[in-house]
């Protein structure tokens, strides 16, 4: 069959994606680019926000009327699947299978079932302990930037978070399955890995901690840059920041998602860490690296959120001096403790806290990338520019892009770069050296 996977939600359903893919490649189907040309269409959703979920129906509409047209099958999987489960075959009847956070591996084994049985509906939800491991993944050419799962799951239950009810409770993967990957792809061309995990701090592994494979994964030869996502401020420390900056490999870019500025609303949220604490993580990379960037997550209008403690929050963006933020208003989800939390905050001042916290975070960009103006920078060419034909474009070990003319082609080159510009996120540089 020729398959098509949609993918939503965060880099973990990337990878996921990049699974089910090689599962469905393995069997001898084919994958191709659009819906309008597959015999399969797979959702791979996410569920954090409604937002996401309502996306997802309107897509599945879609598929009724591909439906009528042709023989189509259509399968649900990833974090909203975990959570509806039947709910979804219920909903949307023309859809085939649901295969929740844990069945990827059996994709291929559902995909022949109902070929041999039409009309027949699949559900699986069911959870493992296990990590769910699989093969080499076939790549027809080297990718110079690579996600690499280290854990599932997660053990925080966050008020307002479903993703502990869908993505199950943490594992860590084997360390030498994730160094036989890394090595993989290395070999194969890639230059940068991205650690992944609900909270990468929390991997472990009989006596491997997350700074010991982050040290395995640095003697990797050829590697030249590690990141890592998400990590959580209760399980990072001023030790482990030192540590990590002192790794030549260890990009300067690091996402602490602050959530809320108050020490009430972080208790209510149940984050386990108090603001002095992450005032504490933000001073030791400041200090350390003023060049560096620190990015975060921020929900306005939580249960109970005042005044007073939304201005700690905009207080904390000021001090922070964010490089970029991902600020959402509070929506409670159906399954969280959150959700039997009255929802007091009127979306009009959710509304309004949102676009002053953007206001905040648009200046204190503009102020981070005008430090970085005349300083020569280290950068990743990963692609080409918009505007001509030589302009090239790269990332900074901070994350941050870097569009610059070269009529040689630099793809897959570190190159030094001076920053002559900045517009919005864009940062424009002059090659210093090759």
């Amino acid at each position: 069959m020729r398959f098509y996977i949609e993918t939503y939600g965060c880099q973990m359903n990337e990878y996921d994606s990049q699974l089910a893919e090689y599962e469905l490649l393995r069997s001898g189907h084919e994958k191709c680019a659009s819906p309008e040309e597959a015999d399969l269409v797979i959702f791979n959703t996410c569920t954090v926000r409604k937002s996401a979920e309502d996306r997802v129906y309107g897509q599945l509409g879609h598929m009724k009327r591909y439906k009528k047209k042709r023989t189509i099958m259509v399968g649900v999987i990833g974090c909203m699947a975990q959570k509806s489960g039947q709910k979804l075959i219920d909903d949307v009847p023309h859809v085939d299978f649901v295969l929740g956070t844990d069945h990827l591996d059996d994709i291929t084994r559902v995909v022949r079932f109902l070929q041999e049985h039409p009309g027949e509906k699949i559900v699986l939800t069911d959870q493992d302990d296990a990590f769910l491991e699989t093969e080499e993944l076939p790549r027809k050419e080297a990718q110079l930037s690579e996600f690499i799962s280290i854990m599932r799951g997660c053990n925080n239950f966050c008020t307002y978070c479903i993703v502990p009810y869908v993505r199950g409770r943490e594992r860590s993967r084997d360390p030498e399955h994730i160094i036989e990957e890394i090595t993989r792809l290395v070999e194969g061309g890639t230059r940068e890995i991205t650690l992944l995990g609900q909270n990468v701090n929390s991997y472990q592994w009989g006596k491997t901690d997350f700074l010991k494979l982050i040290r395995m994964v640095h003697d990797i030869k050829g590697l030249d840059r590690i990141r890592f996502t998400t990590s959580h401020p209760k399980d990072m420390s001023p030790e482990i920041l030192q540590t990590l900056m002192a790794m030549s490999k260890a990009c300067n870019h690091y996402h602490l998602p602050l959530q809320s500025g108050s020490d009430t609303i972080l208790k209510a949220m149940n984050r386990k860490y108090t603001e002095a604490h992450y005032r504490s993580l933000v001073e030791t990379i400041r200090q350390a690296d003023p060049l560096a960037s620190i990015t975060t997550d921020i929900i306005v209008g939580f249960s109970g959120e005042t005044d007073a403690d939304y201005k700690k929050t905009k207080e904390m963006m000021q001090f922070a001096q964010y490089d970029s933020a991902f600020i959402f208003k509070y929506n409670p989800r159906p399954g969280t403790r959150g959700w039997e939390i009255a929802d007091d905050v009127p979306g009009r001042k959710k509304q309004q806290r949102l676009e002053e916290l953007n206001a905040v975070v648009k200046e204190t960009s503009d102020k981070r990338n005008a430090l970085l103006l005349g300083e020569e920078i280290e950068i990743l060419v990963d692609g080409r520019g918009r505007s001509s034909d030589i302009q090239q474009k790269g990332r900074t070990g901070s994350n941050k892009v870097v569009v610059f003319d070269s009529e040689e082609d630099l793809y897959g080159r570190l190159i030094t770069v001076t920053i002559t510009d900045a517009a919005g996120w864009t940062l424009f540089g002059e090659i210093t050296s090759i």
